[in-house]
């Protein structure tokens, strides 16, 4: 359900996006801090320490993993969020 004031990102302090399905409300940011982040910073930021932090993965590989997941959710905003 989408949420009825704007949210700011807590990593980038932009204004979070609404995401196909019509999601507002971000996105968890741990582990880098306790708020609540757009979709970019998920991608680029939180997903990669987490893998660090929960896998031992090298920060330069869960970048790439981060960057990809990136550019996926791009294409999937352009083809369903109008």
């Amino acid at each position: 359900m989408a949420t009825t004031s704007k949210s700011i990102c807590s990593i980038c302090k932009e204004e979070i996006g609404i995401e196909h399905g019509g999601w507002d409300g971000g996105h968890n940011a741990q582990p880098i801090n306790d708020g609540r982040c757009c979709l970019t910073c998920n991608d680029t930021q939180v997903i990669p320490a987490r893998l660090v932090k929960q896998f031992g993965w090298s920060l330069e590989d869960a970048q790439i993993v981060g960057q990809q997941m990136s550019q996926a959710a791009e294409k999937m905003q352009t083809r369903y969020v109008s």
